[in-house]
């Protein structure tokens, strides 16, 4: 069996105009502070570590963003839903649709989904883009800083009823890379997020594409 695990933002799908919006309210609500995800270096990283070193960016006291960290998650969460379009098909990133279902006609092939949204989010992302019957198992980052380290939960559980020959992370982040890494997996970049592909080359990507419409993504994978 072969593991392919993707990321979602940046990698799959761009709704960074919606992540914004959600964070701009979240924390005029919680923090009464204005507040934007473009003001630090978000890409690859959980839901919990954006939302925590936001705050601390924005000068909020360490103890005060522990004391609303749940509360402040929760808001968030439901804001993004709020904002989120009914249909997330339009802002699929380019070749990312026909790959997965190219993928998914081989059922030696697991697709999975690391990403730093919670699960609700996740799921309302996919679902309202078609997308979420395709993947076997999604880990998310409300709980969980390390990204590492949700990359290895997919792997353990996977491991559990099925022998896995191959792994394979597809992401946009130098954090992708190096998750992908971690479990001695092949790593493929795509040029469609927030890093560089001299950032990405640096990290030790095996692969750097511009996009998941490049053909060679699939003679990767199978070969």
């Amino acid at each position: 069996m072969k593991l392919i695990i993707f990321d979602l933002d940046q990698t799959l799908i761009e709704l960074f105009k919606f992540q914004n919006k959600a964070y701009e309210i979240a924390f005029k609500k919680i923090f009464n502070v204005k507040a934007g995800l473009d003001e630090i270096d978000f890409a690859g990283k959980t839901l919990h570590r954006v939302f925590e070193e936001l705050a601390l960016f924005k000068g909020i006291e360490k103890n005060e963003v522990e004391k609303k960290l749940n509360t402040g998650m929760k808001t968030l969460e439901n804001s993004f839903v709020s904002v989120l379009p009914k249909n997330t098909t339009p802002y699929l990133l380019p070749g990312a649709k026909n790959l997965i279902l190219e993928l998914n006609k081989n059922k030696n092939n697991i697709l999975a989904l690391v990403t730093g949204n919670s699960k609700k989010m996740a799921r309302e992302i996919l679902s309202r883009a078609s997308l979420l019957k395709y993947f076997r198992i999604i880990a998310t980052g409300e709980h969980e800083k390390i990204r590492a380290k949700l990359v290895r939960h997919v792997l353990n559980q996977i491991k559990k009823k099925n022998k896995i020959g191959k792994i394979i992370v597809v992401g946009d982040s130098i954090r992708d890379v190096e998750s992908g890494k971690a479990v001695k997996a092949t790593t493929i970049a795509v040029l469609t997020g927030f890093h560089s592909k001299k950032q990405l080359k640096k990290s030790g990507a095996d692969y750097i594409l511009k996009n998941l419409k490049d053909k060679r993504i699939i003679k990767i994978i199978n070969g």
